[in-house]
């Protein structure tokens, strides 16, 4: 969906990019949700101090992705 890219500003990069930002959001996602704060550097996102609140109650919380390939 390019268009939807395009209009934040972001490009939206190969499958292998796209991939690889979707692998650190998962691990910045679990951060998040671990209560404590933290620091994250990847390659393409950084967080300095960082902490999700409220914590869960689940330890785990699970994770759902969706997608979809055209043509």
């Amino acid at each position: 969906m390019e268009d939807e890219f395009a209009t934040f500003g972001f490009d939206v990069g190969t499958r292998r990019e796209r991939s690889a930002r979707l692998a650190e959001t998962i691990e910045i996602v679990r951060l998040m949700f671990g209560g404590q704060p933290f620091d994250y550097a990847g390659d393409h996102f950084t967080l300095r101090g960082a902490q999700g609140s409220p914590t869960p109650v689940q330890p785990r919380v699970p994770i759902h992705i969706g997608g979809a390939a055209v043509g």
